[in-house]
C-alpha cells in the first residue's frame, strides 16, 4: 500500500505521457512531469468552466463512468488539466470545444482557488460562460463526459454547500471561485 505522498493519480492510459507543470502556490513552475507521475505531494494547474443560462440554470457534466478518478461525479460543465506550457485561457478554450462542443462563446475570468483534491492539490482558474443553448445542441466527448444536464442553480449551490456526495471535493472551491456564497 502506498503512502499519501507517493499515491499517484489515476489517469486514462492515453493521457499518461502528457507533460504537466508542477507549480508552487503562486503558480510558478517548479518542474514538469508526465501526468502518470503526478502524486499527492504535487500541485498542478487546472481550469473550471461554469456555464449559466438565462433560466437560472447551470450546465453540469457527469464524468464518464469509465474514468478511474471520480467516475460518475457531477462537475462544472468543463474541467481540464493545464498541460505543459499552455495558458489557463488556451486550456479553457480548447476544453470547452473538445468536451462539450460549444464553439461560439466568451470566457469571463473568475477567481483562482488553491485546494487539496483526492490526490494532490490544484491551482484552479475559473471561467464563466453565459449560454442559452438547448441541451441537445451540446456534443459531449464520450471519453470525458457521461452526460450533460441543465440544473437549477440554487439546487446545485445548496448541494455543494451541504457536501452532497454526487459532487467532487473540489465543489466547495467552486463556491468561492464563482462567487456563489
Amino acid at each position: 500500500m502506498s503512502s499519501d505522498k507517493t499515491k499517484q493519480i489515476d489517469n486514462n492510459p492515453s493521457d499518461s505521457n502528457e507533460l504537466v507543470a508542477v507549480v508552487d502556490p503562486n503558480g510558478k513552475t517548479i518542474k514538469k512531469v508526465r501526468r502518470s507521475q503526478l502524486t499527492d505531494e504535487y500541485t498542478w494547474k487546472i481550469i473550471c468552466v461554469w456555464i449559466e443560462n438565462s433560466k437560472g440554470q447551470v450546465l453540469l457534466q457527469q464524468r464518464s463512468l469509465k474514468k478511474r478518478l471520480g467516475p460518475g461525479l457531477w462537475t462544472c460543465a468543463v474541467e481540464g488539466t493545464v498541460e505543459n506550457d499552455d495558458s489557463y485561457l488556451d486550456t479553457a478554450t480548447r476544453e470547452v470545444q473538445e468536451e462539450i462542443g460549444l464553439d461560439d462563446f466568451k470566457l469571463i475570468k473568475a477567481k483562482q482557488v488553491l485546494y487539496k483534491a483526492g490526490v494532490g492539490s490544484r491551482l484552479a482558474q475559473g471561467y464563466r460562460i453565459y449560454c442559452d443553448w438547448p441541451i441537445e445542441k451540446f456534443k459531449a466527448q464520450p471519453e470525458e463526459v457521461e452526460q450533460l444536464q441543465w440544473v437549477d442553480k440554487k439546487t446545485v449551490v445548496e448541494g455543494m454547500k451541504q457536501g452532497d456526495p454526487k459532487y467532487p471535493i473540489s465543489a466547495k472551491g467552486w463556491l468561492t471561485m464563482f462567487d456563489l456564497v
